[in-house]
């Protein structure tokens, strides 16, 4: 998601999510910002630390990844969105179909997404003018 603008970029939705998935996600991300550096927040799920992603990473210096310090789930702004986001969309509701949850899924997150991410200086960085920049460095 674009930080200030919260549009989705590089949608990928699949039933199982592995190290060959994360590459293939990462891909799709560089692909679509052909300029540029990439900054990305990602959380410590063995999928997007193993060797290959490293790897892969290491081909790809566009893309920076910081990750989420491990068992820290309030860094990661995702982690509450969670419980809200069953609460109003699955949590004793029901859907006739799985088309009809994924589009109350993206209902909500068209909502939820137009906040914007307010945890750039806990990773130094901030915000100005539509584009992160890192804090300036003191001695």
């Amino acid at each position: 998601m674009r930080l200030g603008t919260g549009e989705e970029t590089a949608t990928f939705v699949i039933d199982w999510q592995d190290s060959e998935a994360t590459v293939c996600w990462l891909e799709m991300i560089e692909k679509q910002h052909r300029r540029g550096a990439i900054l990305l927040w990602i959380d410590n799920a063995g999928h997007h630390t193993s060797d290959e992603v490293e790897e892969w990473l290491e081909g790809h210096r566009r893309i920076r990844v910081i990750n989420f310090a491990a068992y820290t789930p309030e860094e990661n702004p995702q982690e509450g969105v969670w419980k809200p986001l069953k609460d109003e969309v699955s949590h004793h509701r029901w859907h006739e179909t799985f088309a009809d949850l994924s589009k109350a899924i993206d209902n909500y997150y068209q909502k939820a997404r137009r906040h914007t991410v307010n945890f750039l200086e806990k990773f130094g960085y901030f915000w100005c003018e539509g584009k992160i920049h890192p804090l300036p460095q003191t001695s």
